[in-house]
């Protein structure tokens, strides 16, 4: 199966491309016997590609269409240039930010780099246990001091810096 860009499908993947207002998001159609079975997008930033919205016809689920789209679209991915791909999970799952966290800035970044959650042991550790007050108030002054309703406003805000940072090189070997 390999992805197929709306071209004379009973679904146009062009048109809802075009109309989504969102440059740059490559959506894909799979068939199975000229029937749109599944689709899934895809958006490309330089050797970055961000797999998003797979989405597979409620009566073939839990079958293995979902992972052969995923391996399809990452395929082209690889194909059109990108070395790393990340996935769009829209909040589907938590993501939980370990490690050194130590007071309210530390948390505050996890948050930030799209942690829906802090685990909190080192500073506990190091601190005691008055650390987690601490960082609740830090927490609560940095949503205030940015005019946000509540934290969870600050997931991910600062994500694609993080995305953007270093990552270890490959070996050429």
């Amino acid at each position: 199966m390999s992805p197929e860009s709306g071209q004379g499908s009973t679904v146009d993947v062009d048109w809802i491309a075009a109309h989504l207002g969102e440059p740059g998001v490559r959506l894909f159609a799979f068939r199975d016997k000229g029937e749109a079975v599944a689709f899934a997008g895809l958006e490309l930033h330089g050797a970055d590609a961000l797999l998003r919205s797979v989405v597979v016809a409620p009566a073939l689920r839990r079958a293995g269409l979902g992972r052969a789209v995923v391996e399809a679209t990452l395929s082209e991915a690889r194909r059109l240039g990108a070395a790393h791909a990340y996935l769009l999970t829209g909040g589907a799952m938590p993501l939980i930010g370990c490690g050194g966290v130590e007071d309210a800035a530390t948390a505050l970044a996890k948050i930030e780099a799209g942690a829906n959650l802090v685990q909190l042991y080192t500073g506990l550790a190091l601190n005691g246990a008055g650390v987690v007050e601490e960082i609740l108030d830090g927490l609560k002054r940095a949503v205030e001091a940015r005019g946000l309703a509540r934290i969870g406003e600050l997931v991910g805000a600062q994500a694609s810096a993080w995305a953007g940072r270093n990552r270890p090189r490959e070996s050429a070997d």
